[in-house]
């Protein structure tokens, strides 16, 4: 409450600012990318950026701590820089760089801003986003995520338990983001969620994809994994496999369900973006249920998920519009953190995480920002010029191959 009510104040004390300053002073600088060859949807918007953390829960062993982005007010031409703290093990906490306000006031001349739900890779961070969250906040939309209760190992020894821990926490955080967007709430005319979009690298794919209405069939996965154990998911087989029991517990459940489960989705979204996600647990029938139009973002290299289960995801969806951008070449990892933005990671001698074999990451995150800006434009605002980047006469980009259909 003490937050919220920080958070008020300050508000208050930046609307009487602004309302004595010109109003050139509230746009969000000159627009510019992450490097000089940024495509146009890459473009920072008009908006400055604002980000403040959140907690769902706050005290409890169910608690979830989050951030909200959004375009906000900075009459004061204050620098937009924040440090992102991330804690990477006991005790020990490295910081991202990114480029925001810490709880400004929001900029309300645009209001209601559609509103996006950011969902992590597994064991990372929603921080280790904020180039893409950030971005979308300047061109008017509001982005919110929480960081998702497990641990990293090498095993990925609890994927086992993101299949179902994530989306029950999804619709946890859209319940949040319903409460205090009410009237009464501190986000009041901010975004409403009528309609919202999701949006996701790897893990966080999957959770956006049953958020959307995807869903699992460990009674056929584990068939599948019995009759093929060598295929692509052949390191996730035995890791989910023997805890299919457990999975059912975790979801209510008396026993797994037989075929497919029930949806976790929402009827409310309106666009999904998947970037790098491909599990045999999604089959093609747990997909023809997601309809609301779909961009999936994968690189032919990825030898994590694979590059033909990611594609038969924009396949075998049931939406009428959906995009797929192929980076050739492309590893897993290059939707999330680059170098650049996280030098205390490759101090303490994780570089090798934070760079692609082929492409240089500040130049796959602008165009991440590119496709994934003008998508939503595209679905959600109805913008047929930003629809048209998907389309046969768009201007060819190099290492980038782009499929659409309906857009």
């Amino acid at each position: 409450m003490a937050r919220l009510t920080r958070f008020v104040t300050l508000m208050v004390i930046f609307v009487f600012a602004v309302s004595v300053l010109p109003v050139a002073a509230q746009d969000g600088g000159t627009p510019k990318g992450l490097r000089g060859d940024s495509p146009k949807y890459a473009l920072s918007g008009p908006y400055a950026v604002g980000m403040r953390t959140f907690a769902i829960d706050e005290g409890t062993d169910n608690a979830l701590h989050g951030i909200i982005w959004y375009p906000a007010l900075n009459p004061l031409k204050l620098d937009p820089a924040y440090a992102y703290p991330i804690s990477v093990g006991p005790g020990m906490v490295i910081h991202l760089n990114g480029h925001a306000l810490e709880d400004p006031p929001p900029d309300m001349t645009g209001a209601p801003y559609p509103l996006v739900f950011l969902s992590h890779g597994f064991g990372v961070r929603a921080a280790t986003y904020a180039f893409l969250n950030e971005h979308l906040a300047s061109q008017g939309f509001v982005v919110m995520a929480v960081d998702y209760p497990e641990v990293w190992d090498p095993q990925f020894s609890q994927i086992w338990a993101a299949f179902v821990n994530r989306p029950i926490a999804l619709n946890r955080l859209i319940a949040y983001a319903d409460e205090v967007s009410t009237d009464a709430g501190p986000y009041a005319g901010l975004f409403n969620t009528d309609h919202f979009a999701l949006m996701g690298h790897s893990m966080g794919g999957y959770t956006s994809l049953a958020g959307a209405g995807a869903r699992i069939d460990t009674e056929a996965y584990a068939a599948a994994c019995s009759e093929n154990p060598t295929g692509t998911d052949a390191w996730v087989c035995p890791v989910v496999v023997p805890k299919i029991g457990e999975m059912a517990s975790l979801a209510g459940f008396d026993a797994p369900p037989e075929g497919l489960w029930p949806s976790w989705g929402d009827s409310r979204v309106n666009a999904v973006i998947d970037m790098a996600f491909g599990s045999n647990l999604v089959p093609q029938a747990g997909v023809t249920g997601v309809t609301a139009p779909l961009l999936t973002m994968i690189g032919t290299d990825d030898t994590l998920v694979g590059y033909d289960q990611a594609i038969a995801v924009y396949h075998d969806v049931g939406s009428d519009q959906k995009a797929l951008v192929t980076f050739k070449g492309a590893g897993h990892f290059v939707f999330q953190w680059a170098c650049e933005d996280f030098p205390e990671f490759v101090a303490i001698g994780y570089g090798a995480f934070c760079v692609d074999p082929v492409w240089d990451l500040m130049r796959t995150h602008d165009l991440t920002n590119h496709f994934v800006t003008a998508f939503l434009l595209a679905t959600v605002k109805g913008d047929r010029d930003a629809a048209a980047v998907f389309g046969p006469d768009a201007e060819a980009i190099t290492g980038i191959e782009v499929e659409a259909s309906g857009l």
